[in-house]
């Protein structure tokens, strides 16, 4: 039994020496906070990209695989070097509307 007593005295039980591995329920909470706000911040900043930006951006950053800047040439018809372009580009947009959502640039990287 769990709450069988041990040691010397007979004080302790078992039970208190478990560990409990779950995290603390209130950095369960700031885990799940962050990252939906992290995924609120991403969210908004596809939305200043144009169509092709974003398709770029999801076929390459928001997919397990993520798709290779030759694959996505020759969907849209343009050199791996210009998909490349459009990416850089479309990460600067989105950078820039995720700093506007802060006053604190440090609150983006906080808890990673």
């Amino acid at each position: 039994s769990l709450n069988m007593t041990v040691g010397e005295d007979g004080d302790d039980e078992w039970l208190n020496f478990l560990a409990d591995e779950r995290a603390a329920p209130d950095s369960s909470y700031q885990v799940q906070h962050d990252s939906r706000v992290r995924s609120e911040w991403i969210a908004s900043a596809l939305d200043v990209l144009d169509e092709r930006e974003r398709q770029i951006i999801e076929a390459r950053r928001l997919t397990e695989d993520g798709a290779t800047l030759e694959e996505l040439g020759e969907v849209l018809g343009v050199s791996k070097e210009r998909v490349r372009q459009l990416e850089n580009r479309a990460l600067g947009k989105m950078r820039n509307a995720i700093l506007t959502k802060t006053d604190n640039p440090a609150d983006l990287i906080a808890g990673l």
